[in-house]
C-alpha cells in the first residue's frame, strides 16, 4: 500500500499560500497525468471485466469460509464468472490487481460481502479490499493518491475524501469517474441477492464524520473550511458550524459559493445582477457576483424596450430569445434577406425583428418570427434554404 512518508512534503506541514507558490503545474503535467489516469481506468475495468474461474466455498460460518479463501484459493471447482456484461478477453492483467479482483469476486460468491477499492498513483495501480465478518475489516491508511471503489452490485464511488490527504488533478479524475459511472453501473451482470449494505452503511458513517487533517475537506462531499477557499470561492452563510478540526471551524459545503464575472453570468448563465445590487468582491477592476445576486434575463417580447439591454448570440444561452418568438438561422447575410422578401410575397402580415448586433460578433445571419407565425414560417424556411441549396450547386 501507498503509505504516506510523515518526513516528506506533503500539505499537512505546507500552509495554504506556501502549497500555491510550490506546487506550480507543468504543461506537460497537467497534460499527461490525465491521460495516465484514463489509463489506470482502463486497465481496472479491463482486469475487473475478463471473465474468470471463481471457486465457490461453502463452511459452516463465515469465519471458516475466509479460512479455506484464504488457504485453498485455487481450488478445482469453480464458476465462470464476470462482474459486468461487456466482458473481455484481454490478457492485459497484473498479477496483484487480478489476485485481489479474484478475491473479491470469491469473497461475494461465497456469501462474503466484499468491497475493492483501486489507489490510482503516477507509478501505477494498487488495490484493497474491505470485507465483512462480523464487522467491516476496515482499512485506516492514507494515500497520496486518488481512491475509488468498486461494489458486487457494480456500484462505482469516489472515496478520496475518505482515503486522501492530496492528490493534483482531482478534477479529471473525477469527470473520468462520472463517464466510467454511465458506462457500467447499468452492466452488471451479477444476479445474486447478496446484502452489500453494510457498505452504504459505513460509507455514511465515514462521510459524517470530520477528517483528520483540514486539507482533506479539499475533496470532502459535505464539509468545506476557508483555509481552503480560492480567491473566488465564499461561505454564505458561515453557519452551522458542524465542528472544528484543529482550531479552524468547518462548514457545510452546501453554503460554498463560486463567484463568477458579470460576463460569465451573463453569457454562460443567461443572468444578470438583481436591481442595484453591488458585486460581492472587485478583483482587477472586475465585479464578481455569487448566486444568490443574481437571476435569469427574461425578454418578454422582441420590442425595442425590451431587447435594448440584450443581445442573443447562438449558442449562448436560450434566456436571450424572446419568449413570444422562435429563431431562424441562415448562412449568410443574402440568404436570409432573400428569405424575407420570399416570405413577403406569400404571407401579408408577415412579422419578423431583427437581433442587435454585438461587439463579439458581425451582424448575426438570423431573424426572430412570432411564435403564432412560426409553424407556417418554418415549413416555408426549409423549402427556401432547400431551393436556395439547389440553386448554388
Amino acid at each position: 500500500m501507498n503509505d504516506i512518508d510523515e518526513n516528506s512534503d506533503s500539505w499537512d506541514t505546507a500552509s495554504f499560500e506556501e502549497v500555491d507558490l510550490t506546487k506550480k503545474k507543468s504543461k506537460v503535467d497537467t497534460t499527461i497525468f490525465p491521460l495516465l489516469i484514463i489509463h489506470s481506468f482502463i486497465e481496472i475495468f479491463q482486469t475487473l471485466n475478463k471473465p474468470r474461474n471463481v471457486p465457490i466455498y461453502e463452511a459452516a460460518n463465515e469465519f471458516e469460509t475466509r479460512k479455506k479463501i484464504i488457504e485453498e484459493r485455487d481450488s478445482i471447482d469453480s464458476v465462470n464468472f464476470s462482474l459486468f456484461k461487456c466482458a473481455t478477453t484481454t490478457e492485459s492483467d497484473s498479477i496483484i490487481l487480478s489476485s485481489n479482483v479474484q478475491l473479491f469476486y470469491i469473497f461475494n460468491l461465497s456469501n462474503i460481502p466484499c468491497r475493492i477499492y483501486f489507489v490510482i498513483t503516477k507509478t501505477g495501480i494498487k488495490s484493497f479490499l474491505e470485507y465483512k465478518m462480523a464487522i467491516v475489516n476496515e482499512n485506516t491508511t492514507l494515500y497520496n493518491d486518488f481512491v475509488f471503489s468498486v461494489d458486487f452490485d457494480g456500484t462505482i464511488k469516489d472515496q478520496c475524501y475518505y482515503f486522501t490527504r492530496n492528490v493534483t488533478h482531482y478534477v479529471y479524475f473525477i469527470k473520468i469517474l462520472d463517464i466510467i459511472k454511465d458506462m457500467f453501473e447499468n452492466q452488471v451482470s451479477n444476479k445474486l441477492k447478496l446484502d452489500i449494505s453494510c457498505f452504504g452503511e459505513l460509507d455514511k458513517i465515514r462521510v459524517e464524520k470530520l477528517p483528520p487533517k483540514s486539507n482533506m475537506l479539499r475533496y470532502h462531499p459535505l464539509y468545506i473550511c476557508e483555509s481552503l477557499l480560492i480567491r473566488t470561492e465564499i461561505i454564505v452563510p458561515k453557519r452551522p458550524i458542524v465542528g472544528y478540526i484543529g482550531d479552524e471551524a468547518v462548514y457545510l459545503r452546501k453554503n460554498l459559493y463560486k463567484l463568477r464575472s458579470r460576463n460569465y453570468w451573463y453569457f454562460r448563465e443567461g443572468k444578470k445582477p438583481i436591481g442595484n445590487c453591488k458585486p460581492y468582491k472587485i478583483i482587477n477592476d472586475k465585479e464578481f457576483y455569487a448566486l444568490f445576486q443574481v437571476e435569469d434575463i427574461v425578454i418578454e417580447n422582441v420590442d425595442e424596450k425590451s431587447m435594448k439591454n440584450h443581445y442573443y448570440i447562438p449558442g449562448f444561452h436560450k434566456n436571450f430569445k424572446p419568449k413570444d418568438c422562435e429563431v431562424l438561422i441562415f448562412n449568410s447575410l443574402d440568404e436570409r434577406n432573400g428569405f424575407i422578401n420570399f416570405v413577403y410575397e406569400i404571407i401579408e402580415d408577415f412579422k419578423y425583428a431583427l437581433p442587435k448586433a454585438t461587439k463579439f460578433i458581425k451582424i448575426p445571419y438570423f431573424i426572430f418570427i412570432y411564435k403564432n407565425q412560426y409553424k407556417e414560417l418554418f415549413e416555408l424556411y426549409k423549402y427556401f434554404v432547400r431551393v436556395s441549396k439547389n440553386f448554388t450547386d
